[in-house]
């Protein structure tokens, strides 16, 4: 057996070999594994956050496009009139929902505000409340509010609603859940942890998460999001709560493309989510070319009191069939 300063050198040559090859299988093992890159731990205290979002405090989403302009609407899509974009510029969708006691909607408001006025609906347990500038929102959407009010003035039903419609007040339908509308709490609870847990799976399968530090609103991750890895992990944990999921072969024609988002933590919870629209609509339209400038929409998430949702003010009270039946003669025309 050699020995000396030559055995030495080719000693370390081939440790340096070893080394080499041992690296390049470990680069090798990373590619063809199931890890989506990034941070683990923060890819993990993403996921947990998520995952407690089924027994979180009432929570407050409100949807902007913060830096939106009217423009910038009109070029998204040519369904987008001028007159509508210029609508929807500085637009907000605020939801409240009460997801930890009362799941299925027993304190739920949701209110579209725009240039043109407001709509807004409220769930309080067994009441419905409603309330529309229906006169305004049909002025800047170029439809006219004349065959509404019409079907209004003309059934007795109805009738007490025409007031309200005009003048933008609140109208409260009661007796919900003698429609059925309402289910037990218990059922919804279960499938919004499952909900819940499915999203956080998608996350941990299908996500490559980094953290970016921290500022006002707390703690920020970077989310890039591997579209398909994402997508089948998703459908996979909500089988069962969804009437319709994607077949293999839908599944295997998602782009493999990735998308980014931002998400902000503090206190153990979800506070903001911010997201580049644009990025779906290049994943959507592959190969068109079309460059598009960046259109963020942000999610704000804060507490609230279900108990001040209940509108203060009077109102028309009617039964909440009274709802469904003018629902059913919009569409009938009627």
């Amino acid at each position: 057996m050699p020995t000396g300063p030559a055995a030495r050198v080719g000693a370390d040559v081939t440790s340096r070999r070893v080394r080499w090859a041992l690296a390049l299988a470990i680069a090798v093992c990373a590619a063809c594994s199931d890890d989506p890159g990034g941070d683990p731990g923060a890819r993990e205290r993403v996921a947990d956050v998520v995952r407690a979002m089924a027994a979180a405090e009432p929570a407050t989403i409100e949807i902007r496009l913060p830096y939106a302009t009217a423009d910038d609407l009109h070029q998204l899509s040519v369904g987008i009139t001028p007159e509508r974009a210029a609508l929807l510029e500085g637009a907000s969708l605020t939801l409240k929902n009460d997801f930890a006691t009362n799941p299925l909607r027993a304190h739920f408001s949701a209110e579209l505000a725009t240039t043109a006025g407001r709509l807004e609906v409220r769930q309080i347990e067994d009441d419905l409340y409603l309330r529309a500038d229906v006169a305004e929102l049909a002025r800047v959407l170029d439809e006219s509010p004349r065959p509404f009010f019409r079907t209004l003035a003309r059934s007795k039903a109805f009738r007490p609603l025409l007031a309200p419609a005009l003048t933008g007040r609140w109208v409260h339908f009661y007796g919900v859940r003698d429609l059925g509308v309402a289910a037990s709490g218990d059922r919804g609870r279960g499938r919004s942890e499952r909900a819940a847990a499915a999203l956080a799976r998608a996350v941990e399968d299908g996500a490559a998460v980094t953290a970016e530090g921290r500022d006002s609103v707390g703690d920020r991750y970077r989310v890039d999001i591997d579209l398909r890895r994402f997508t089948e992990a998703l459908f996979e944990g909500l089988e069962g709560l969804v009437p319709v999921a994607p077949s293999p072969d839908e599944l295997e024609a998602i782009p493999d493309e990735r998308i980014t988002l931002d998400v902000w933590i503090d206190d153990g919870l979800l506070r903001r989510i911010e997201a580049d629209v644009s990025q779906l609509l290049a994943v959507a339209r592959p190969g068109s070319g079309i460059e598009r400038d960046p259109l963020i929409v942000r999610f704000d998430v804060t507490r609230f009191d279900p108990e001040g949702l209940r509108p203060p003010d009077a109102m028309v009270r009617v039964h909440a069939s009274t709802f469904f039946q003018l629902l059913l003669a919009g569409r009938t025309g009627s």
